[in-house]
């Protein structure tokens, strides 16, 4: 995300520089009806959110439960804009991607999907540098194709034109020596036998409960239940 609103001092756009920012909206033609735009682009689905002046872009599904934030709440948290997961509750930071709330036990549903990632780790929701260009046209930076880790540095931000929702970044080709070292000295692993590639109970029954937590939001948003096939 990106804390950094139009430049108004410019007296023309201008394409941010570098070769990594590619332009993926305009706030004055894409968040007329909602907040939240989606984007898909060829490295994969991701959202752009809109609070007031400022702009996020992440990831477009949560990391729970990888449930769809196209509509997901947005509200004012202790560190600033945030989202809100309708299935199961969490809410991430939109800056940072930190979480700041994990799977709320707060109904029947959202109890049952809670306990399910009671021990779980809490997973950050990919977030993305954002700048916004004086004529309304909005950028964002995947970094090269880099691969993001959990974390967030203001250093590393204020060192990157792009605003602070910078996320700590490791390009592949500098972990690559590395994996490629641990995958020659790692003896020879059997294939797993056949009782260990079966589906897990408690999986089964998390994809249970997700289908019927998406029918319960249905119900109470008034929407539509599909009907079963016949």
């Amino acid at each position: 995300g990106s804390l950094d609103p139009a430049f108004a001092g410019q007296s023309k756009p201008s394409k941010p520089a570098g070769k990594n920012w590619i332009e993926v909206g305009n706030v004055s033609a894409d968040f007329q009806t909602k907040p939240i735009k989606p984007l898909v682009l060829a490295n994969g689905n991701f959202i752009l959110v809109k609070w007031e002046d400022l702009v996020f872009c992440a990831d477009c599904n949560s990391t729970a439960y990888q449930y769809p934030l196209i509509d997901g709440e947005i509200f004012f948290g202790a560190g600033g804009p945030a989202i809100r997961v309708p299935l199961d509750g969490t809410e991430y930071d939109l800056t940072t991607g930190e979480v700041i709330t994990w799977c709320p036990k707060n109904n029947p549903i959202r109890s049952a999907l809670g306990t399910l990632k009671g021990a779980a780790e809490q997973v950050p929701l990919p977030v993305y540098p954002v700048r916004v260009e004086a004529d309304g046209s909005i950028f964002t930076n995947f970094v090269d194709k880099a691969q993001v880790k959990r974390g967030f540095s203001n250093d590393a931000a204020e060192k990157m034109s792009g605003g602070k929702g910078v996320e700590i970044a490791m390009k592949a080709e500098d972990a690559s020596g590395a994996d490629d070292s641990a995958r020659d000295q790692s003896p020879a692993t059997p294939p797993p036998a056949a009782e260990e590639s079966l589906v897990s109970p408690a999986i089964l029954v998390g994809i249970g409960l997700v289908a019927l937590a998406t029918v319960y939001l249905q119900v109470s948003a008034g929407g539509d239940v599909p009907a079963p096939p016949q």
